[in-house]
């Protein structure tokens, strides 16, 4: 766990923000598979005591992220690039389902609340932003789906909402490195979703969500196997020079 370091402190409880930083970590492949995770080792990393340990360890597990098993510890899981385009495979169904609903039957003060998302990302955009920026993109999807008015749909989104927000947070953050060739054509792509929601376009609507989401699957999953193969190389140069006398 040399590479991995607790988070910047925030506003969140601390399972929450702890969780946080491990995910990332999962996800970034700086913590790898089968490796295991001492809660007092954690502990003493994060200044806190065992239970915010205990408890954001049982998060990352209903993520399928880690593994607990008695007696013997926690280790985890991982995430495989499969699993990655599962889960936007998933979030395809969800929010393509949603946004149809949305866009044949939005009111004023729905499309409002878009908007105002919208406006408050694309502020962060401008301003270089990442984290807000990521933010308020998340909760712009979660409104979408909230919108459509199925609370099945909405609490199945949420099962995966933290995965979710790591792959935005990673996407902004990344985004200006990424090449050209696998950057979304368009960064504006929220506003013009919103116009075609205001049209009642419901065809043209999913058409556009469904394009974004298969540009950002591509963009993070670009990003993640370049990161994993720059943490690989810079660890076997490493164990290289430790190895020479």
């Amino acid at each position: 766990m040399d590479e991995f370091a607790p988070p910047v402190l925030v506003p969140l409880p601390l399972r929450v923000s702890i969780a946080d930083a491990i995910r990332r970590g999962i996800v970034l492949g700086e913590l790898v598979p089968g490796q295991r995770l001492d809660e007092k080792s954690l502990a003493g990393k994060f200044g806190v005591s065992r239970i915010p340990i205990r408890e954001a360890l049982a998060l990352l597990e209903r993520d399928g992220l880690v593994s607990s098993e008695p007696r013997r510890g926690t280790y985890v899981v991982g995430l495989s690039d499969e699993d990655i385009h599962d889960i936007y495979d998933f979030r395809r169904m969800l929010e393509t389902y949603a946004v149809r609903r949305v866009a044949a039957s939005v009111d004023t003060a729905g499309l409002a609340e878009l908007r105002a998302l919208v406006e408050r990302t694309e502020t962060a955009m401008h301003a270089n932003q990442a984290q807000r920026m990521a933010d308020y993109d998340l909760e712009f999807h979660r409104k979408l789906v909230a919108l459509a008015g199925n609370k099945r749909a909405l609490n199945a989104w949420e099962m995966i909402a933290d995965l979710v927000a790591v792959f935005l947070s990673i996407n902004s953050s990344m985004f200006r490195e990424v090449p050209k060739t696998e950057q979304p054509i368009d960064e504006h792509r929220h506003s013009k979703l919103l116009r075609l929601i205001a049209a009642h376009d419901v065809d043209g609507a999913e058409a556009l969500l469904r394009e974004h989401l298969q540009a950002s699957e591509m963009v993070i999953r670009a990003s993640i196997k370049r990161f994993t193969a720059q943490l690989q190389a810079a660890r076997e140069t490493r164990r290289d020079g430790h190895g020479q006398p």
